[in-house]
């Protein structure tokens, strides 16, 4: 399996995760940072497609006509105010990878990438877990 693939599939496997848990502010602020960070990292290191570029700035909620796609999406963020969505800004930092198909990723970008996607992965997972303990907690009381 190509390493474009692996990292669309790990994307993915986040997106499902974020089925089960609402975000909001300022509680799961740290989950919005990490998206930031992969987010940045991602739009500054791999090529947008450009068949696909209409799509992805629609799903990260971007203007086609900004200029500095990073400032943009850190601005729309921090204008956050309760609860917010990543799961269709996510699905646009996977289409990098699943339209893209960046064929050879540089080993420091590849582990770069998977930390940042661990970090999320992890942020998000531990969030899950909690809900469903306490949903199942409630459920008995």
């Amino acid at each position: 399996m190509e390493n474009y693939q692996i990292i669309t599939l790990q994307i993915s496997d986040i997106r499902l995760i974020l089925n089960r848990v609402e975000l909001k502010k300022p509680d799961d602020r740290s989950i919005l940072n990490a998206f930031e960070n992969l987010a940045t990292f991602v739009i500054t290191n791999f090529e947008i497609p450009s068949s696909h570029k209409e799509y992805m700035y629609e799903n990260l909620g971007i203007e086609n006509s900004v200029l500095n796609i990073v400032d943009e999406l850190i601005k729309n963020n921090s204008e956050i105010r309760e609860h917010f969505d990543i799961q269709f800004k996510l699905r646009a930092i996977e289409s990098y990878f699943s339209w893209g198909r960046p064929e050879n990723i540089e080993l420091p970008q590849l582990i770069t990438l998977k930390y940042l996607i661990a970090k999320l992965h992890s942020l998000i997972g531990d969030k899950t877990v909690k809900s469903v303990v306490n949903q199942e907690v409630n459920l008995r009381t």
